[in-house]
């Protein structure tokens, strides 16, 4: 972790941070990480990015980026730390990959919402915390090098994100999904009105829609998808989006465990980290 955070501390000096950012070094919660507070203009106020890198590299080495989306405001919720499941099972190192977990202030959904200028969850990751992370840090600044994880909520987002711009990432995993269309409760209660602001809006962002347009650019390619499921039982979500993978014809890689709760720390995230970087689940 010395050689890590040495290499930081060079990188910080010569960082070109993205336009309207501003970073400063915080206080990890999770020893052993890196944590940056963040100002961007996608979001309101000071949030957090939390880094986990490998220990070591070779001179010159650049790493994988795998964003991890949190299913809740912040990094830490009743699910359990993303970051702080990866630690325990040493996925940096295992698999020469940085994860990256960012905060947000509002309950995410990961869309952008047109009408207020500070709720564009999306573009924080994609305009804030990739280039800064990308101009810090030993990564591979290329579309090869950065994937995305989402879990529940969360997986709804990371496909919209993926689908949206499937030219600027390499692939994605879901765990446990949310999918669909919300009712009237869900769209006011859950926080999709404040994400999206419009119905039209939430369309746009909905992989319902974006799997039907971009079908045929998707099935050029090896499976870029993956979509881990846990039980008991498969839950409506997965089953509606694998539904509509297979009658699309999208290359996609299921990996189920009836034993995996709905949580981050049930043992699904390794196999997810594994079936991205290296192209197959390991135990």
């Amino acid at each position: 972790m010395y050689l890590a955070l040495c290499i930081l501390a060079t990188a910080a000096l010569f960082a070109a941070d993205p336009p309207g950012v501003t970073v400063t070094e915080g206080t990890p919660e999770i020893p052993g990480t890196l944590r940056w507070d963040m100002q961007s203009p996608y979001l309101a106020g000071t949030n957090a990015v939390e880094v986990l890198l490998p220990d070591h590299r070779a001179e010159g080495q650049r790493f994988p980026v795998i964003y991890v989306l949190p299913v809740n405001a912040g990094t830490r919720g009743q699910w359990g730390h993303p970051l702080e499941v990866a630690k325990a099972y040493d996925l940096a190192n295992r698999h020469g990959v940085i994860l990256v977990v960012p905060a947000y202030p509002d309950l995410p959904w990961f869309g952008d919402n047109p009408d207020k200028p500070t709720m564009r969850q999306s573009s924080h990751l994609t305009e804030a915390v990739m280039p800064l992370v990308e101009s810090r840090l030993p990564a591979i600044a290329e579309p090869k090098g950065r994937f995305l994880i989402g879990f529940s909520k969360s997986g709804l987002g990371a496909l919209g994100i993926f689908l949206r711009q499937p030219e600027r990432l390499n692939a994605i995993a879901v765990f446990e999904t949310w999918y669909g269309q919300p009712n009237s409760l869900q769209w006011e209660k859950w926080g999709f009105a404040d994400c999206y602001g419009t119905r039209a809006n939430f369309d746009a962002w909905d992989p319902l829609a974006l799997i039907e347009q971009r079908k045929e650019l998707l099935k050029k390619d090896q499976a870029r998808i993956t979509v881990l499921n846990g039980g008991p039982g498969i839950r409506l979500g997965v089953e509606m989006l694998l539904g509509q993978l297979r009658d699309r014809q999208v290359p996609h890689t299921l990996i189920a465990n009836p034993a995996w709760g709905h949580t981050w720390t049930s043992g699904w995230l390794p196999l997810a980290v594994a079936a991205l970087v290296d192209g197959q689940p390991k135990p």
